[in-house]
């Protein structure tokens, strides 16, 4: 099968779209002729020449959906000679453009990560299916190099014999960073905040975390499985829904390096995720985030766990939409 992808077709994988583009392609391309292709590259004539050259069979979106994502495929639906046509809700706009267009211009799929967009796409007609992230559990391990683990925890500068918890994401005002703050200033933890060099950027934000104490590693990580191996517990505080995509990679990144996580109930995560020895909830206020933090410290599991969404097997949920015969 031909498929063409659109997505961030950037080498620095530093935000949860990209990294989904990147192993959607990498593991499709196994099975079938993958061209990855930038979203915003694609309506450049030499680009689109190069779409309708290779002749895809299937068309897929990663980022949003928003209305102009529909409105180009359906454009690429056109020039492509009607391909079947795939869009995956990763971080769906919540403009009613989109609900609009979705009527007018439908795909053949809407792959959806939670039940509040499955609710919200029905009215529009589309073909709704559920689709989680996925993670790839050959290169976030829980077994890092003892060498090569000293050698980063010194190159961070991170204090000795105190408790590391770790966080990675944009620095940005919708994060909750301010929680981790806390946990730096009134808790018995060392935070360790990994930033992308790539997200839009708040000085501000990065300023308040380091007076604070907080590590912050606004830096490109080819390997970021050893900074999970760091980590005495992972901490997703987000409760913004414009703070991350909908089903977080970094949750299940973490628990594939069978790191210990706390998060808050963020949109699709209690979905897929249910409350265990090595995974709590917490409601968003700090001494639910001490709480949680106590009891999850030292306790493993969550590798056999996240070994459940191996992008093999999200892979396989993309494919049965590949030429479903529509009722």
């Amino acid at each position: 099968m031909r498929v063409l992808l659109l997505g961030d077709t950037s080498a620095t994988l530093d935000e949860g779209a990209k990294n989904v583009a990147n192993y959607l392609t990498r593991f499709l391309g196994q099975r079938h002729d993958v061209l990855q292709i930038h979203q915003r590259a694609v309506v450049r004539p030499k680009e689109l020449l190069r779409a309708m050259r290779f002749r895809p069979q299937v068309v897929m979106s990663v980022q949003g959906p928003s209305a102009k994502t529909i409105g180009l495929l359906a454009v690429l639906r056109a020039a492509c000679g009607g391909p079947r046509i795939l869009a995956i809700g990763a971080q769906p706009s919540t403009g009613r453009a989109l609900q609009r267009i979705l009527r007018w211009l439908p795909p053949d799929c809407l792959f959806a990560q939670s039940t509040r967009w499955i609710e919200r796409f029905k009215p529009s007609g589309v073909a709704v299916r559920r689709l989680p992230n996925g993670v790839s559990i050959a290169k976030f391990r829980p077994d890092p190099d003892s060498v090569a683990l000293e050698s980063l925890r010194q190159e961070l500068r991170l204090p000795v014999g105190r408790k590391l918890a770790l966080h990675v994401g944009p620095l940005n005002r919708n994060r909750n960073h301010e929680l981790l703050i806390r946990l730096q200033t009134e808790g018995d933890w060392q935070v360790l905040v990994v930033g992308s060099t790539t997200a839009p950027f708040v000085p501000e934000v990065e300023k308040a975390l380091v007076d604070a104490g907080v590590v912050v590693a606004r830096r490109y990580f080819s390997d970021i499985s050893l900074v999970y191996g760091l980590a005495d517990a992972y901490v997703f505080p987000v409760v913004d829904p414009h703070g991350s995509i909908e089903f977080p990679l970094t949750v299940l990144e973490a628990m594939a390096c069978d790191r210990p996580v706390v998060t808050t109930r963020f949109l699709a995560l209690p979905e897929y995720l249910e409350e265990g020895p090595a995974l709590a909830y917490f409601d968003g206020s700090f001494d639910g985030l001490k709480a949680s933090l106590a009891r999850v410290r030292g306790v493993s599991g969550n590798r056999r766990r996240a070994e459940d969404f191996a992008w093999e097997r999200i892979v396989e949920l993309v494919e049965s939409e590949f030429s479903r015969e529509e009722a």
